[in-house]
């Protein structure tokens, strides 16, 4: 991974877009099976580090 200032747009599109596109496509498959007022929860792998106190 480069520096911040050396990205280009592309760059941090690509890294993003890859970062997000299975969430999406979870969500995706999952929107005829969720039952009605459902919902997703979707998470980041910093909560294995850092986990969300209640």
């Amino acid at each position: 991974m480069a520096q911040l200032g050396a990205l280009r747009t592309a760059d941090l599109r690509a890294a993003l877009g890859n970062k997000l596109e299975g969430q999406i496509q979870l969500v995706l498959s999952g929107l005829e099976r969720v039952r009605p007022q459902g919902s997703f929860t979707l998470v980041s792998g910093i909560t294995a580090d850092r986990p969300i106190r209640a």
